[in-house]
């Protein structure tokens, strides 16, 4: 409500831009981003469900994990088209569905170290012999 769209945060951005680094904000602190095409000084309207993005800064060793990202890579990645307007959600009916919804529910903050291991799969058999 009180966003100035005659001095915005970010200008200039490309059509084809997926992306913003806002290098200016604090840990642990919770930001509301109004994203609009701005034309002149007038903010054009924008589809609902686009209008405004809160994003939490994570802790120190932590990373954020946006439920509208997860959301949408792991619908693309069952191959199943999302819908814009329910939180990138798509229709999913297996294990851990939300009323017919592949949904995370919420944002997560997630600590560094779990975001992957050093680990590698190889497809060796290792036999062992025993002395009977």
């Amino acid at each position: 409500g009180g966003q100035d769209f005659a001095i915005p945060l970010a200008s200039g951005i490309g059509t084809s831009v997926r992306t913003y680094l806002d290098t200016t904000v604090l840990n642990e602190t919770t930001y509301y981003y109004v994203v609009r095409p701005v034309v002149g000084i007038e903010a054009a309207p924008a589809s609902e469900e686009d209008v405004e993005i809160t994003m939490t800064t994570p802790p120190i060793n932590m990373v954020s994990v946006h439920r509208w990202m997860a959301n949408q890579e792991v619908c693309n990645l069952m191959g199943l088209s999302v819908n814009r307007s329910l939180n990138y959600t798509c229709d999913y009916t297996g294990l851990g569905n939300t009323a017919g919804k592949y949904d995370l529910g919420y944002s997560l903050l997630v600590d560094t170290v779990e975001l992957g291991c050093n680990y590698t799969y190889t497809n060796t058999i290792k036999l062992r012999k025993e002395l009977v």
